[in-house]
């Protein structure tokens, strides 16, 4: 069972350190957290769990994540931002999440690649998925009054273990450490850094987090798949733009927004 003491105790803060729930298991973090959100739990509220039911993704596809094996969580923020603000947030807690991950590793005295970026949602280690991000909001009118932050990251599953549609697609960071990681000790140092990055965005209007993101991704100026429904469409991912959504060229030579949709590295 997850040591909530713990998480305070090495974390430090006093926002995102504060109100923290372990639960042996869930249905989905998120479900929870946006339920104590209807319910007035402040910004800052934690749930983490040792295992989900029912763990998801964008567009509803699942997470694969084994009991006791990865780092599953969601974070309540109460932004007080038009709904606009919600790309930039999720650029803005990659990069976090991405940092932390390597500090993490400097304290255990281990090498880890770089963390690099994908549009939207993703963290990759040498091109394998270690982590995603699903932000689910609560709006009235066109302003955020809660974000539930779903976060899973690979931790101690072993290459083997992956199911065989990811292998060569996911990694985990076990693969770099070569021993166990504790999940309280990685998620301390996440909420620490979230809660001084969080602080940063709200005095500067969330005005460096694009370029932040974009010093991690390696796919700027790369061939790429865009994917929207059922229609597929070669381009280039020519640039990500002030509100956090991706540019690509076409083949006419156009540019155009991604707002929704999926991308594929060709």
């Amino acid at each position: 069972m997850l040591s909530c003491d713990r998480i305070r105790e090495k974390s430090g803060a006093s926002i995102f350190g504060n109100n923290i729930f372990c639960l042996s298991e869930v249905e989905s973090t998120n479900t929870f957290i946006l339920n104590m959100a209807r319910s007035q739990a402040p910004e800052g509220t934690v749930v983490v769990a040792d295992f989900q039911h029912s763990g998801r993704g964008r567009h509803g596809k699942s997470w694969f994540s084994p009991q006791g094996k990865n780092l599953t969580f969601s974070v309540l923020m109460r932004p007080e931002v038009e709904i606009e603000y919600a790309q930039r947030i999720t650029l803005g807690i990659a990069d976090t999440l991405a940092s932390s991950m390597e500090e993490f590793f400097s304290h255990i005295d281990a090498v880890l690649p770089t963390v690099t970026v994908k549009w939207p949602n993703d963290l990759l280690i040498k091109g394998k998925k270690v982590s995603g991000i699903l932000m689910e909001s609560i709006l009235k009118d066109k302003f955020i009054t809660a974000l539930a932050i779903g976060i899973g990251i690979n931790l101690n599953i072993l290459q083997e273990d992956f199911p065989e549609e990811l292998n060569g697609k996911a990694t985990s960071l076990i693969h770099y450490s070569k021993k166990i990681l504790v999940a309280e000790d990685l998620l301390a140092i996440i909420l620490r850094n979230l809660e001084q990055d969080y602080a940063r965005w709200e005095r500067n209007n969330y005005r460096d987090v694009v370029s932040r993101w974009k010093q991690r991704c390696e796919q700027l100026g790369q061939p790429i798949t865009v994917i929207q429904s059922e229609e597929r469409e070669e381009a280039i991912f020519e640039d990500v733009d002030d509100s956090g959504y991706l540019v690509y060229r076409r083949k006419d030579g156009t540019l155009k927004p991604l707002i929704s949709g999926e991308i594929e590295c060709c």
